[in-house]
């Protein structure tokens, strides 16, 4: 069992990482439509068929919005995991503000749970141990107890005079 406080800090953690890949991604959509569709011209097409092109190639129409569709998709779908996070924080810190996120600072209370064969165990070595001491109680118990001697005050003698 993970104590409320680092799971906490895991929530923060991952939103914290999924905004700054959905930054980067945005970054990368942005370099990607500034020279991907030279480097595409360049390197896909020879001198000749730039020349005969009549109309612009599909793929530099498609590729702007492949990308922005991407880096728009995963913004969205980071916005609504914070959120999902965000909430389980909430509830997080409301149960650590009741102290409910450890036993007496045993953050690991509940986590041992025994079986039946393990509390039978163990009541057996209690028994086993107690047994003793019930010998010794009925042996003191079967033996006369001694009395008490008390001494007698000494009886006072009267004053003549």
């Amino acid at each position: 069992m993970i104590s409320h406080t680092s799971e906490l800090a895991d929530l923060r953690m991952q939103n914290l990482t999924r905004a700054v890949q959905s930054i980067m991604l945005f970054a990368a959509a942005i370099f990607a439509n500034a020279f991907l569709p030279q480097l595409i011209i360049t390197y896909m097409y020879t001198q000749e068929e730039l020349l005969t092109l009549t109309e612009q190639p599909m793929i530099l129409e498609v590729l702007p919005v492949v990308t922005f569709a991407i880096a728009a998709g995963y913004f969205v779908y980071t916005v609504f995991a914070n959120m999902m996070n965000n909430k389980n924080a909430k509830v997080l810190k409301q149960e650590l503000a009741l102290g409910g996120g450890c036993c007496d600072g045993n953050c690991s209370c509940g986590e041992e749970d025994l079986s039946d064969a393990e509390l039978k165990e163990l009541e057996a070595i209690v028994e086993e141990a107690l047994k003793p001491a019930k010998k010794s109680k009925s042996a003191s118990a079967a033996k006369k107890p001694a009395k008490k001697k008390t001494a007698k005050k000494p009886a006072k003698k009267s004053a003549k005079k």
